[in-house]
């Protein structure tokens, strides 16, 4: 809380203004591993065969978001717009980060618009490591964090299939 006095020629007020706080943030969490099984690719600024996830973003509500990883690996984090294509890593990539979480992991702040899509592939900083790994998201909204897998097709076109994941929100 603060005061302020206002002198007014002899008349003296004063004014009381309250700390206005912002609604508490929404956080998501979600928990999954990159296996033998997972994904491959080469990804974005980095040479050799990564395991990745892929996280489709769904927000209801337009703001800032934060999305943080926890694994006993170094992660990456690459956060796309739209679609994510692992054979053209660098197309429709809006934000990437490894280490702003601290201890080796990713931490992304970003402005989501409500409607669109995201897709949050989680993956290493060294090739070929498996872990288990969990997001934390915050933001003014709960999130949707569906796993989706991009089927293998011979057309330049990939299309994406949904699975099952479990998702926490508190």
């Amino acid at each position: 809380m603060y005061q302020f006095n206002v002198f007014l020629l002899s008349f003296t007020k004063t004014f009381t203004i309250l700390n206005l706080a912002l609604p508490n943030a929404v956080t998501t969490n979600y928990s999954n591993s990159l296996t033998n099984t997972s994904q491959t690719f080469t990804r974005y600024n980095g040479s050799g065969v990564f395991h990745y996830e892929m996280l489709e973003i769904v927000v209801t509500l337009t703001g800032t978001y934060t999305f943080t990883c926890q694994s006993h690996a170094d992660t990456y984090g690459y956060l796309y717009v739209n679609t994510f294509n692992s054979l053209n890593v660098n197309v429709n990539l809006i934000a990437q980060d490894n280490d702003n979480g601290g201890n080796f992991q990713f931490s992304i702040t970003i402005v989501l618009q409500a409607g669109a899509t995201y897709i949050l592939v989680v993956t290493t900083y060294t090739p070929g490591v498996t872990t288990n790994f969990s997001i934390t998201t915050s933001g003014p909204a709960s999130i949707a964090l569906p796993n989706i897998t991009a089927m293998t097709t011979t057309s330049p076109n990939s299309t994406i299939s949904e699975t099952t994941s479990t998702v926490t929100t508190t």
